[in-house]
């Protein structure tokens, strides 16, 4: 017995959290409008970006035992002409991004860095061909491109209606004004 349980302690070693993040992902949760984002009718502020932080290891089995930290940024959007590089271009905003430090816990050299402050636009169009298999809701998932320093946007995974995650009817298809949209990554990075 105690042979086999040190074999599998062996096999299984408990992430390191004191060691840098080695993965990193991020997404975001909004409401839009035809100015931006908008606050909830009940005051509530639903416009963030969230990078979310994992240790070596996560790759293999997306445990939530491997997560480290978050950091999170309220944003606020301005509407921005929809780039080529999104096909099927629906909207697309510039983020103007403010640290959330009630929210965020990561260690003070993470939330410093401007590597994690943002993305600076985003657009909303057709789901990227390479990932359309593996939308979390078919028909109701658009695809979701972000760009940090350029105005070239790239794909970076799903845009759905939240209403989906509780088995309830989106308000309609598309990006639709006044609906909270998850948008949730389909690629992560390696630190």
């Amino acid at each position: 017995m105690l042979l086999s349980t040190l074999f599998l302690a062996a096999c299984n070693p408990s992430p390191d959290l004191d060691a840098a993040p080695r993965w990193a992902l991020v997404w975001a949760e909004v409401t839009p409008s035809n100015e931006g984002f908008q606050e909830r009718e009940d005051g509530a502020y639903t416009n963030f970006v969230v990078w979310e932080f994992y240790a070596d290891g996560w790759e293999k089995k997306h445990d939530p035992e491997y997560y480290k930290c978050k950091v999170v940024h309220d944003v606020v959007a301005t509407p921005w002409d929809c780039p080529l590089s999104a096909p099927g271009c629906v909207s697309a905003y510039t983020l103007d991004a403010t640290l959330n430090e009630e929210s965020t816990d990561c260690e003070a050299s993470i939330q410093a860095d401007p590597s994690y402050a943002g993305p600076a636009r985003i657009a909303i169009g057709d789901l990227p061909e390479d990932i359309a298999g593996s939308a979390p809701y078919n028909e109701w998932t658009l695809g979701w491109y972000l760009a940090f320093d350029t105005a070239e946007v790239s794909a970076h995974g799903y845009a759905y209606d939240k209403v989906l995650e509780a088995d309830g009817r989106p308000a309609g298809q598309g990006w639709v004004p006044g609906s909270t949209y998850v948008l949730w990554p389909a690629y992560v990075w390696e630190l």
